[in-house]
């Protein structure tokens, strides 16, 4: 747990642009992605915040944005900021740690590793189905070694996800696969790839963050990932 969120912290701290202090933590930037909410945010670093002082603290510092997040990874401090977000019109989303620790139940191997130019088309489906297409590889590539993976259906990549290693450690990041393919292991597939792909490069620990409320994180369990930690992110869209 410790690793991957050393691994987490790094890499929102290197995808950086601007970060600015304030009374229990630090707030990160990256001003030429303004609507990218996992490059703008505010984390938790130290003391005892209220949900009031945090929220002002969000509106200070996030004020020329849109949305507003605030992460926190403790605990203790979670469970007792949970029920204060609420009536700030504020919701929660709770991440779960997952670590690769055992072997899968599935042995699905009909992923492979491919190019960014081999998803390029997936990426623009996906954007335009989800009404969102900010290209946030580019700053994700800059900062750390990034490898993709992809299973088919006739000919085509139709699942996706990224791998991102540094110093041991890898993270599996950006599962998607186009709904009308989903059901038929292809998922599986390609996390199992990138897993073996980590495993090739000698990493001592490979993990994922994972919607502890949505069930995909089933799925990871099947895989190997057991769960180790958690964080939280408090946030709303500010209109």
């Amino acid at each position: 747990m410790d690793e991957a969120l050393a691994f987490l912290h790094w890499m929102e701290e290197a995808r950086a642009d601007r970060i600015e202090p304030f009374e229990y933590g630090r707030a990160f930037f990256r001003d030429d992605r303004p609507t990218v909410w996992d490059f703008n945010f505010l984390r938790v670093e130290h003391g005892e915040p209220r949900a009031a002082e945090l929220v002002a603290a969000a509106n200070e510092l996030m004020g020329h944005l849109d949305h507003r997040r605030v992460v926190v990874d403790d605990p203790e401090q979670a469970a007792r900021l949970e029920p204060e977000f609420p009536p700030h019109a504020w919701t929660v989303e709770r991440h779960l740690v997952m670590e690769h620790r055992r072997p899968p139940q599935s042995l699905e191997t009909s992923a492979r590793e491919v190019s960014r130019e081999e998803l390029a088309e997936l990426w623009a489906e996906l954007g335009r189905r989800r009404g969102f297409d900010v290209d946030m590889r580019g700053v994700t590539e800059a900062v750390v070694a990034t490898r993709y993976f992809a299973a088919f259906a006739d000919g085509e990549p139709v699942s996706c996800c990224e791998l991102y290693s540094r110093d041991g450690v890898a993270q599996v990041e950006d599962v998607v696969t186009l709904e009308e393919h989903r059901g038929h292991g292809l998922a599986s597939a390609t996390v199992l790839a990138a897993v073996g792909a980590s495993e090739d490069e000698r990493n001592t620990l490979t993990f994922l963050l994972a919607d502890a409320d949505d069930w995909p994180y089933r799925l990871y369990e099947r895989l190997g990932f057991v769960t180790t930690g958690r964080r939280w992110r408090f946030q709303r869209l500010h209109t």
